[in-house]
């Protein structure tokens, strides 16, 4: 698409090009807080999940600053459920 079109959805109007911008950093960086509520996990839970391989390590954005994708988290989680679905027979 061209820069320059627009779309509206109502009561927005913007380029195309910065929809497409838009889309390209909706991707967060969640802190480790976000990560343990999500997961349920304990700090050291964290930690020692990262150390044996099953998770991946957080994303340094500061000196002293880690943060990890969402979507890398959110995907965790879903193949947790999925393993638990075909362990069990079956989606609840």
């Amino acid at each position: 698409m061209q820069a320059g079109k627009y779309e509206s959805d109502g009561t927005h109007h913007r380029t195309v090009k910065d929809k497409e911008v838009a889309q390209q950093f909706q991707e967060a960086l969640i802190r480790k807080r976000a990560v343990l509520e999500m997961t349920g996990w304990s700090n050291s839970t964290l930690y020692n999940r990262i150390a044996t391989g099953h998770f991946k390590p957080g994303v340094k954005v500061g000196s002293r600053m880690v943060a990890w994708p969402r979507s890398e988290v959110e995907a965790y989680i879903q193949a947790r459920i999925a393993e638990r679905d075909v362990e069990i027979g079956g989606a609840a």
